[in-house]
């Protein structure tokens, strides 16, 4: 930033820019310190099946919970996909028609269709959060 800035504006800043050193000296050496100080007691843990990754329970339930969290983010995207692939129709071919009927319908049918998908995510994260989502409507409306 400093060169484009001297480049651009020909001005001078007075030099390079030192910056810290991301991880220091002494952390290093503190770091270097925990791990061979705990290395024994880690080595003994690993050869005695004493950890949390020979635990069969909790690897099988981290797997579902991910099976779960792919499976939901699989139907929420595809759900977003086909409300940006209604958007583009709309705002790409649509225009295109020459019949005002075929756009009106095309367009009906686009809102339809991006409002189904739209609930349809409102419904599953309703089902998961156990949270009603609502929007305010007068009570003539309903």
């Amino acid at each position: 930033m400093a060169k484009f800035l001297e480049v651009k504006a020909r001005i001078s800043l007075g030099g390079p820019i030192l910056q810290a050193p991301l991880v220091s000296f002494r952390l290093v050496l503190l770091l270097l310190a925990a791990i061979l100080i705990s290395a024994p007691y880690l080595i003994r843990c690993i050869l005695e099946s004493g950890t949390l990754f020979h635990y069969q329970r909790l690897w099988m339930s981290v797997a579902l919970f991910g099976v779960s969290l792919g499976a939901e983010s699989f139907a929420i995207g595809f759900l977003y996909m086909v409300v940006g692939l209604v958007l583009a129709f709309v705002t790409h071919l649509l225009i295109r028609f020459r019949s005002i009927s075929d756009q009106r319908g095309f367009m009906l049918a686009g809102m339809t269709l991006a409002y189904w998908a739209v609930s349809e995510v409102i419904y599953l994260d309703n089902w998961k959060t156990g949270y009603r989502m609502h929007s305010f409507r007068l009570k003539s409306w309903r």
